[in-house]
């Protein structure tokens, strides 16, 4: 059975990136995000990637955590401010 790892990048510029940090959870890893230009992409351990390149569709993009709509959202849910 493999293990699911979190690994968080930030974009600098066009294509490269920057790596941040691994986590052992998805919600730890969203926290790590400051920016906009922070992703998530779940990893699996001990598991061999195909030898052609292959688009990672489990990728997350996340606005920035710290910003006050987000935090506002979290707080008391995306449904009950489209109210």
């Amino acid at each position: 059975m493999s293990k699911t790892l979190w690994f968080v990048g930030q974009i600098r510029t066009g294509e490269l990136f920057e790596v941040q940090e691994i986590f052992s959870t998805e919600s730890k890893a969203n926290e790590a995000c400051r920016n906009r230009n922070y992703f998530v992409m779940p990893l699996e351990l001990d598991k061999n990637a195909p030898d052609e390149t292959v688009i990672n569709k489990r990728t997350s993009y996340h606005p920035c955590n710290q910003c006050p709509v987000v935090s506002l959202v979290r707080q008391v849910g995306l449904d009950k401010i489209r109210k």
